[in-house]
């Protein structure tokens, strides 16, 4: 009997912690979802409020925008018609 009881106890604590594991798993993933949305939400505005000034007067090389490394991260292209498309890399 203390031996069925003992097996008992052992797999309702595997399964707790299974159970505690794969929850923990579920809402990392969905906070790091939250964030990285987040983050390209406040990327896209940087970008926007940087090369707005540069669209209005008509600056091309300020439209494109550079990390701090030089790596480009995109360019604004205005268009005769006066619509802009945004190419970020």
């Amino acid at each position: 009997m203390r031996h069925i009881l003992e097996q008992a106890h052992v797999r309702l604590v595997i399964f707790a912690v299974a159970l505690l594991g794969l929850t923990l798993i579920l809402s990392g993933y969905a906070v790091i979802q939250t964030y990285a949305k987040r983050n390209l939400d406040l990327t896209a505005r940087t970008i926007a409020y940087s090369v707005e000034p540069a669209i209005v007067f008509g600056d091309i090389d300020a439209c494109k925008v550079d990390d701090l490394s030089g790596h480009r991260l995109g360019e604004i292209i205005a268009f005769p018609e006066g619509l802009h498309r945004v190419f970020c890399r």
